[in-house]
């Protein structure tokens, strides 16, 4: 059940995920789901979460024109600055910026 849930993650990042639902789909106390989602793939839960809602970012911005707004809704986000905040802590560069220097480079 904990590799399902690792695998839902991964397939869904955009869904809203919070640890007292994925405990709860579990049987588990939240507590504990931390403990042994750490335990087992060497990072929390939420953090699985984000970074999984932030490569799928990055690939929206790699190959959609929406908005920047609308890709951070798509990925799960409900507050823009909040996502770009994260994008940046996560990649070094904003999302617009990343966005830019991906157009830039040239295509084999």
């Amino acid at each position: 059940e904990l590799m399902q849930l690792h695998m839902n993650i991964k397939n869904n990042p955009s869904s809203p995920w919070s640890v007292p639902e994925m405990a709860k789909q579990l049987h588990i106390c939240p507590r504990h789901l931390q403990k042994i989602y750490q335990n087992r793939f060497g990072i929390s839960c939420m953090d699985d979460v984000i970074q999984n809602r932030l490569l799928l970012a990055k690939d929206k911005l790699e190959r959609s024109s929406s908005p920047v707004y609308q890709i951070a809704e798509q990925c799960g986000y409900v507050n823009t600055e909040h996502f770009s905040r994260q994008f940046k802590k996560y990649f070094g560069i904003s999302p617009q910026a990343y966005r830019k220097t991906v157009r830039q480079e040239p295509t084999l």
